[in-house]
Parts: structure tokens; sequence; C-alpha cells
């Protein structure tokens, strides 16, 4: 079925609402990945689907060895391998969908 434009930026929003309840909590508090990993069991225990893209930094990935790096390191990179989390977010996704992935990210604590 086709989704209207409007019930798609709709969605959108919801969805970019989520995320941004999901990364100001992701942001508060030491133990970022252990948070992470509670709040990816929290997540699927409540039905929303979510993974993890990047695990290993790119210029970590053995596939890439030849990849040039800062000698010191990439803090950002790892930094975010250590946090990032992905969470539903496409056009199709229903008013009840979005609505589970918000009220589960907004029941983490």
């Amino acid at each position: 079925p086709q989704v209207n434009t409007v019930e798609r930026h709709r969605s959108e929003a919801r969805v970019v609402e989520a995320r941004d309840e999901f990364r100001e909590r992701r942001l508060s508090g030491a133990g970022r990945s252990d948070k992470r990993d509670r709040l990816m069991k929290h997540l699927s225990t409540s039905g929303v689907q979510n993974h993890i893209h990047y695990p290993v930094p790119i210029h970590k990935q053995e596939s890439v060895p030849h990849l040039k790096t800062d000698p010191s390191g990439l803090a950002a990179a790892e930094k975010y391998a250590e946090q990032c989390l992905s969470l539903p977010c496409h056009p199709y996704m229903s008013d009840g969908e979005v609505n589970q992935v918000i009220e589960a990210v907004k029941s983490f604590d």
C-alpha cells in the first residue's frame, strides 16, 4: 500500500522524536556501552527490533588493514561504535509501530 506524504512525514517526525529521546538518554551518564546493552534488551523485551550496525569501527576492521588512520586513534569513531544503536525507522511504519518504539524508549530507565 502506498503511504501518502502527510502520513509519511508524521511517522518520520515521531521516529525523530523517539530518536532524540534515545539520544538524550544515551549521552547521559557513564558506562554508555553498558547502558546501550541494557536498552537493547529492554527494547527487545518490548517487541522493538534493534541492532548495532557498526560494532567495530571501520579503521579497526580486518577487511581494511590498508586504511590510513591517525596514529593517536580515531576517538570519535570508537566512541560511536560503543554507543550507537539502530532503531526501526522507515516510511511504512504504522502509527502503532512508531508509538511502540517511542513508548519503549521513553520507558527505559
